[in-house]
């Protein structure tokens, strides 16, 4: 956790002293040679860089760690429009207006989906239980059971190709490319499908199921749809190659009638030259139902929250306001991040960059960055090479998917992300195995590194 410190701490200060908004139109291929910024500013922050290196490795060991398993044994998943998000909100709150920081909150509206219980189970030709994960938003049996006949289904174009089949059919989709779980749904649903069960989105698995949000369109009808295991996605294909196949499924979930009034979390750092400027970084402390939450997103709202602490205790000055802002209801749909942006569109004409680390907090690698300003990428590719005593100094502008501060973009605010080694990430994402046993091995990696 130490490493992540410092990486997420570089990014805080860096692009609260360099990003410059007299930024270079029209150049189609970024040659940084040619772009004009101050690269000695640049080169000399290394003497704040060593600053926080040095400190968090003599003080950190383990602080992080310990503030975000506290919060996940306190109160576990943080699910939209449940009281346990809410505690933790008070509790986050608490904990930063006792430190003297400049915390508030502002309402959000969020739906309340509740899962209740789930069962599916192959019933012909012999029987075996499946392991599913409903899918956020999804309506469910009422705790009848639906049963019909399976059609497999693995690619996109075989919904129209096999269009016929699909009437009255549970459909599995077990595809070789990864899905838009709505897509999926509303595909089949439009063909008649009784529900609809999608492989996991993992890249490996050890039974278990990983769920997603799902948007019905209003054209169609709402089936029941759920994720199923990689193991029970490759075990029906299977044997309905073999003959005829029978699925039955029966689930609880349903929408509450009343939405509920979440809240966003706001800090503001004060700068001591550009005071109506600022700096966004940011992370999402909702989870989903299921696993503790602890990989998406606990860890990247904490290191955020302790990079903040870190800058305030070293007493290092700012030039711009420096807003850490943590979402509520990113695993339903941005709808933090979106109100957010309606709320203060007055001011997107004041923040410089956009930062959020939501792909967990594995050993850092460098920076993702998107950008439409040359200046701002040359900047960061500088940047990165003050990191090279812990090996981050990767730059790239490939993203892993998308995340709040996408809301930013269309404003053309540039977005900063960090890069780490995160090839795992997909083995607990939105699964009941997001716990802490996932930060405390990463934990140790980077100790080592």
């Amino acid at each position: 956790m130490k490493m992540r410190a410092i990486y997420y701490i570089f990014g805080i200060v860096f692009t609260l002293n360099l990003i410059i908004l007299k930024f270079i139109n029209g150049i189609e291929q970024l040659d940084c040679e040619r772009v004009k910024y101050n690269r000695e500013e640049v080169k000399s922050k290394s003497k704040v860089v060593n600053k926080i290196i040095d400190y968090v490795l003599e003080n950190e060991t383990g602080v992080t760690y310990n503030e975000l398993a506290k919060l996940i044994d306190k109160f576990g998943p943080r699910f939209s429009g449940t009281n346990e998000l809410e505690a933790s909100i008070d509790y986050i709150v608490q904990q930063l207006a006792e430190k003297g920081f400049d915390v508030h909150t502002e309402d959000v509206e969020v739906k309340h989906w509740i899962r209740g219980n789930e069962t599916a189970e192959i019933i012909f030709p012999r029987r075996q239980k499946i392991n599913i994960l409903g899918l956020g938003f999804s309506i469910g049996t009422n705790g009848n059971t639906l049963s019909s006949e399976v059609l497999v289904l693995r690619k996109l174009e075989e919904f129209e190709q096999r269009s016929n089949e699909i009437l009255g059919k549970i459909v599995v989709f077990n595809y070789a490319t990864r899905p838009s779980l709505s897509e999926v749904t509303n595909k089949v649903s439009e063909h008649g499908a009784k529900a609809v069960l999608v492989k996991s989105i993992a890249g490996f698995s050890l039974y278990i199921p990983h769920t997603g949000v799902l948007f019905y369109d209003s054209r169609v009808q709402k089936i029941p749809a759920a994720c199923i295991t990689m193991e029970d996605a490759e075990l029906i294909d299977s044997m309905s190659q073999r003959g005829k196949l029978i699925i039955a499924i029966s689930t609880t979930s349903r929408m509450d009638p009343m939405p509920k009034i979440s809240r966003i979390i706001i800090v503001n750092h004060k700068g001591n030259q550009n005071p109506n400027e600022m700096v966004i970084i940011s992370g999402h402390i909702d989870s989903w139902d299921v696993g503790q939450g602890a990989m998406d997103n606990g860890g990247g709202s904490f290191v955020t929250l302790r990079g903040l602490k870190i800058l305030k205790k070293l007493g290092i000055k700012m030039k711009r306001i420096l807003r850490v802002v943590l979402f509520i209801a990113e695993e339903i749909g941005l709808v933090g991040a979106k109100n957010y942006a309606e709320r203060h569109k007055d001011e997107k004409k004041n923040i410089y960059v956009a930062m959020e680390s939501d792909f967990d907090t594995f050993r850092p690698l460098g920076l993702v960055v998107t950008s439409k300003q040359p200046k701002t990428k040359c900047i960061m590719k500088e940047a990165l090479k003050l990191f090279e005593s812990i090996n981050a100094t990767e730059y790239t502008e490939k993203r892993l998917g998308s995340t709040d501060v996408d809301v930013f973009i269309p404003y053309n605010i540039s977005i900063i992300e960090l890069r780490n080694a995160n090839e795992i990430y997909f083995y607990y994402h939105h699964s009941s195995a997001d716990t802490m046993a996932i930060e405390d091995l990463r934990s140790l990696t980077s100790v080592l590194l």
